[in-house]
């Protein structure tokens, strides 16, 4: 795609997003980074549905109990769940992982950063503050060029 001579771009043929089943055991006996050593017989397809949602669907169903590499880097707020309820999502090396029970066809996958709707709340709080703020500070000069200024000169008040 792009070189020069200290770089070299490449495109990735077929790029999207991958995922693998693991035997949950395998995991057990080897390091983390070794992941792709454990790679079990179910394929995984990978449907991204929004920008931070994908389902993925176990192609035969899952025939003992395993462990998804999801290829999306682990962070917290990735939920997990299938049609039986929620699933844990944990973290192998730097992917996130869905463990997954017997007989399961498809995951959903969704991140959600934490605190997102504190900061949101937050967020509409403060706007609603400063919004009374501006507005209680603009009425009250209001109040004091209009109600009480000087008299003008040259009126008495008894007559």
């Amino acid at each position: 795609v792009f070189a020069d001579p200290v770089y070299r771009v490449y495109r990735v043929l077929n790029a999207g997003p991958h995922a693998y089943a693991v035997g949950a055991q395998c995991l057990l006996s080897v390091n983390a980074w070794d992941s792709l050593a454990c790679r079990t017989g179910p394929m995984v397809h990978v449907t991204r549905t929004a920008a931070a949602r994908r389902t993925l669907t176990i192609l035969p169903k899952a025939p003992s109990a395993l462990v998804l590499i999801t290829g999306e880097p682990w962070y917290p707020g990735w939920h997990a769940s299938s049609s039986s309820g929620s699933l844990p999502v944990s973290r192998v090396g730097f992917q996130a992982a869905v463990s997954v029970p017997a007989g399961t066809t498809k995951v959903y996958l969704a991140y959600s950063p934490p605190g997102l709707l504190a900061g949101v709340v937050l967020s509409l709080l403060s706007i609603g503050a400063s919004v009374l703020v501006l507005a209680r500070g603009r009425r009250s000069r209001a109040d004091a060029r209009g109600g009480s200024g000087p008299t003008p000169t040259g009126s008495s008040a008894s007559g």
